[in-house]
């Protein structure tokens, strides 16, 4: 019997599941939790609340996802004042086999465990490619990308921090917006617009808050409830922020032309595919000139499974001990 400890760290919550697998009952879930990443001022104090709740068992694999750029086996969370050593991580799991990987990477590993019912096709590709480059998306607490080629043992995963790429206005009204949001920050990002503070600040400006404020509100969530019950700045406001996902989206794309599809994640785009078709995401995924082609060509499939990251770390587990 092996046994798994995975998770899924992230700045607003911490994932972490245990599994047992054996050639005769295949996968088990023996535990899972979810904590409130804010509660705890660092990682280790979340670890020893995790050796209290989690059942005392040898780890074989451990694979933690995080919200962040992972360098020589550490990572600062972008969103959160952690700091997360691997070795560290080694000391504390003495006899497991240990990874640390940028929460996109992790999410990447498990496309290839989606069963049909686990996302939806909105925009079918031209051709099939299997085996060619998958593009993974996702807006959440922040603005994650993958880029994928292959698939299963042989899959070849880059982690990047590209949500963080300057945001570029495309009419009058993205220029008042930047300069709005200029006003907090020197450096506005498409992650400053597509992520949760992004829908607030977007709705923060349509309502002419004088500066943006995350505090204020409403959260994205509450956006949505707004918007579910008609009310117009919620729905302009989601509206636009489709607009600004399908431009990101078409940039990522030129960068890595996703033949074997674009795959959309994270905890928003499910809960706002309401309003998808009234934005202009198409419009502007593919309003790229020349290269307008290029990206139209690519399937485009939105990821309906929940604990994507969860799952792929698993996945990632169970081939470090192959």
């Amino acid at each position: 019997m092996l046994y798994y400890l995975v998770a899924d760290i992230g700045g607003t919550h911490s994932r972490f599941q245990a599994w047992s697998r054996s050639a005769e009952q295949g996968w088990r879930c023996e535990w899972q939790q979810r904590y409130a990443s804010c509660a705890y001022a660092s990682f280790d104090l979340l670890l020893d609340q995790l050796e209290v709740d989690a059942p005392n068992l040898t780890w074989n694999s451990v694979v933690f996802g995080v919200a962040g750029p992972v360098h020589c086996n550490q990572v600062q969370l972008t969103n959160l004042n952690w700091f997360i050593d691997a070795l560290a991580l080694e000391r504390r799991f003495k006899f497991a086999k240990v990874a640390l990987l940028n929460d996109f990477t992790i999410a990447a590993y498990a496309l290839d465990s989606l069963a049909d019912t686990d996302y939806q096709t909105l925009h079918p590709p031209l051709a099939s490619d299997v085996n060619g480059r998958r593009l993974l998306v996702g807006a959440g607490t922040g603005l994650g990308v993958a880029l994928l080629q292959g698939q299963g043992a042989g899959l070849s995963v880059v982690a990047t921090e590209a949500g963080h790429v300057d945001f570029s206005p495309f009419n009058e009204f993205d220029c008042r917006l930047q300069a709005w949001l200029m006003q907090s920050w020197d450096h506005v990002s498409f992650e400053r617009l597509v992520s949760g503070d992004g829908l607030t600040a977007i709705y923060q400006f349509l309502a002419q808050q004088s500066q943006f404020d995350p505090r204020l509100g409403p959260l994205a969530a509450e956006i949505a409830q707004q918007a579910e019950t008609g009310e117009q700045l919620a729905i302009q406001a989601i509206t636009q922020f489709w607009g600004y996902y399908g431009q990101f989206i078409g940039n990522m794309t030129l960068c890595w032309p996703a033949t074997a599809g674009i795959w959309i994640a994270g905890g928003m785009a499910p809960k706002l595919t309401k309003w998808l078709d009234q934005s202009a995401f198409y419009e502007r995924l593919w309003q790229k000139g020349r290269m307008s082609s290029l990206v139209k060509n690519c399937g485009v499939h939105l990821v309906l499974a929940e604990n994507l990251g969860l799952l792929g770390a698993r996945q990632c587990a169970h081939y470090q001990l192959q």
